[in-house]
């Protein structure tokens, strides 16, 4: 006979950054781990397997959960095979844990590296649920090449009446390279090139910063009058131009940032 009350569902979410840049440490989030079921499951758990050629892992934010219970952390690594490692165990669900996952911290060789971990709470009742959001901090290794991507899956899941009830979810993260600050204008009123304001009658130059080029844009400007005044443009400054004595145009530097 069927049980038309019966329902099984279990769920997370992770979240994180859409870009990194090499040598950056970054953070993923989950949300709504929880058994959605109308009955309680077994050999419930959550696990998130790191992209392991992108990133190394820091630390582990455990969380809280609505069920008062103990759980452990276990972890595999590259080297380590089908072996599943204990980070902690005997954990309270009623308590946030920061775990140390460093490679110093758990003795890990210099050419081994954390793949997987997994929070393993055994049997759990229906809608158990994650109350403060769990966090995994990880760091980007610096020898990542710009514009590529890396892949970060989290699943959860339980058995009832000997099934598997999963669920997964993923994040895609790309790869930067760092942006090149765009270089201040040198102040020099008698070569253009330089950045500095233009020769009376002269050309001015006005720049832009793109994502990593100084590009120089050329353009022609009535040359200043009497009054001087007229504004020069530059990255994050506005150069603007002042009587001097004897009727020159020298230059101030207004240090406050442009809002484009």
């Amino acid at each position: 006979m069927t049980n038309k009350g019966l329902y099984t569902n279990v769920s997370i979410q992770k979240t994180g950054y859409v870009e990194v840049m090499p040598g950056q440490q970054i953070r993923y989030d989950f949300g709504g781990i929880g058994n959605n079921s109308t009955t309680s499951l077994t050999s419930f758990y959550w696990r998130d397997t790191l992209p392991g050629q992108a990133v190394r892992l820091d630390k582990i934010v455990t969380g809280t959960y609505n069920v008062p219970g103990n759980y452990k952390v276990v972890y595999k690594t590259n080297l380590s095979g089908g072996t599943w490692r204990t980070l902690a165990d005997n954990l309270s669900t009623q308590q946030n844990y920061v775990l140390d996952a460093s490679r110093a911290a758990l003795g890990l060789a210099s050419n081994e590296y954390v793949t997987e971990f997994m929070v393993s709470f055994g049997v759990v009742p229906a809608n158990f649920r994650q109350v403060e959001a769990p966090q995994v901090y990880a760091t980007v290794y610096a020898w990542l090449t710009g514009g590529s991507q890396f892949v970060n899956q989290a699943d959860v899941g339980g058995v009832y009446n000997g099934q598997w009830i999963m669920a997964t979810s993923r994040w895609v993260t790309r790869s930067t390279n760092p942006r090149s600050p765009c270089p201040a204008p040198a102040i020099d009123s008698n070569n253009p090139s330089s950045g500095g304001p233009p020769n009376l009658g002269g050309p001015s130059i006005s720049w832009r910063c793109y994502k990593s080029d100084f590009e120089k844009k050329e353009h022609q400007n009535p040359a200043p009058g009497p009054g001087c005044g007229r504004p020069v443009r530059g990255p994050g400054l506005r150069v603007l131009l002042r009587r001097q004595r004897g009727g020159r145009c020298g230059a101030d530097l207004d240090r406050r940032r442009r809002t484009n």
